[in-house]
């Protein structure tokens, strides 16, 4: 049920991160609150430990960056300085088109402290806001900044590890106390809360599942490739779905279209990099592909929402972060032969799927998340 007078709602993620996932899945958490009725901000927070390699220009000298990474990063910019500046100028007209970001920048505690007379309730999530083991302690996505007299709401947010450390521990107890409503992505993330909290929680869908296909398409682009094609938007270089990607090439005669952060395609042969994607065009791609190759949650998440063949691989990549979020929802669905592994083959016919009952139990999961949401604002 929509609210008769709007509440201003501020959302703490990650916003204007160079990462298709992480903008997509605040986007679509912003448009979902508003469709429940209420006035949205996405809080423009970009504390010190994620500035340079999430949400400022990337460049050579960005911290947080892999070694690994940032070499391939650095070439790649070296050898394709035009696209590499496209696809940056893309996610910045997304980020001021789409995200509706709150007017101020809040780089420490106090910052946030300042603006929160603004907003009635605030919400955190998705993405892994909680994940203490790459950003340590942080107030800012554990709403700590926030008075008590205003309500503070968990949606979908992740740990990215099946544990916390002990040192950590006490500080997640206090915080996740003072929530009114909590819930994660995982059903890691909700023993977590249990064993720690001594709470119940919900596990719900990521944002990117409470929006259809009709509202990606009207923010995606245009068709950006006219003849079929292979998409693999992959992180590292995952044996089985690399070599299962050049076999259906060979089967089909389709081109494979690569697509990643920081350029690995440029070093994989028989595929065609793709480096000036942004946002709009990254849905598209998922959209019009004939078969999606991935290791990304999101790549899995998109290509369900727009029913397209998939082979999701996980292992050798973060297992244990990656692993839970793919697995839980393909497990929930009824989709995990769709994953592949270094030991475990991908499907007889990849291009063959029925979402006949994955769509069913989607739309059940739907709508606990739905209310979940809604009666958490109210």
């Amino acid at each position: 049920m929509k609210k008769t007078t709007k509440q201003n709602v501020g959302t703490i993620t990650f916003q204007t991160s160079y990462n298709y996932g992480a903008v997509l899945q605040a986007y679509a958490l912003r448009k979902t609150i508003e469709k429940l009725g209420y006035s949205s901000d996405i809080i423009n927070y970009i504390p010190p430990i994620r500035s340079q390699a999430f949400y400022e220009k990337p460049s050579l000298f960005s911290k947080g960056i892999s070694p690994s990474s940032l070499a391939v990063f650095g070439i790649d910019r070296i050898l394709f300085p035009a696209p590499r500046k496209k696809r940056y100028e893309r996610f910045m007209e997304f980020f001021s088109s789409q995200l509706k970001l709150a007017a101020e920048t809040c780089r420490t505690t106090d910052d946030l402290r300042n603006i929160a007379s603004k907003y009635d309730t605030f919400v955190c999530g998705s993405d892994q806001v909680w994940n203490t083991r790459s950003y340590g302690i942080n107030d800012g996505y554990f709403l700590n900044f926030v008075p008590p007299d205003k309500r503070k709401v968990a949606y979908a947010p992740s740990f990215g590890h099946a544990n916390i450390e002990d040192s950590h521990r006490e500080f997640v107890k206090k915080s996740l106390a003072s929530f009114h409503s909590l819930s994660t992505r995982e059903e890691t993330g909700k023993k977590i809360i249990a064993e720690i909290v001594g709470r119940e929680s919900e596990v719900v869908l990521d944002p990117t599942f409470l929006i259809k296909q009709d509202d990606w398409n009207e923010i995606a682009a245009e068709r950006v490739v006219d003849e079929p094609y292979i998409l693999c938007y992959i992180f590292s270089y995952p044996k089985t779905l690399l070599e299962t990607a050049r076999t259906l090439k060979k089967r089909t005669g389709f081109p494979i279209l690569f697509v990643d952060a920081v350029g690995r395609g440029i070093f994989c042969r028989s595929m065609k990099a793709m480096l000036d994607v942004g946002p709009r065009e990254f849905l598209a791609l998922i959209r019009d592909a004939e078969i999606v190759l991935t290791t990304s949650f999101h790549g899995t998440a998109l290509s369900i929402n727009y029913r397209k063949p998939f082979i999701t691989q996980y292992k050798g990549t973060n297992s244990v972060a990656a692993g839970s979020r793919i697995t839980g929802i393909l497990d929930k669905v009824q989709l995990a032969s769709r994953i592949c592994s270094d030991k475990e083959p991908p499907p007889v016919d990849p291009f063959v799927i029925d979402y006949t009952i994955p769509l069913t139990l989607l739309d059940e999961e739907y709508k606990h998340s739905w209310d979940y949401l809604s009666e958490s604002l109210q």
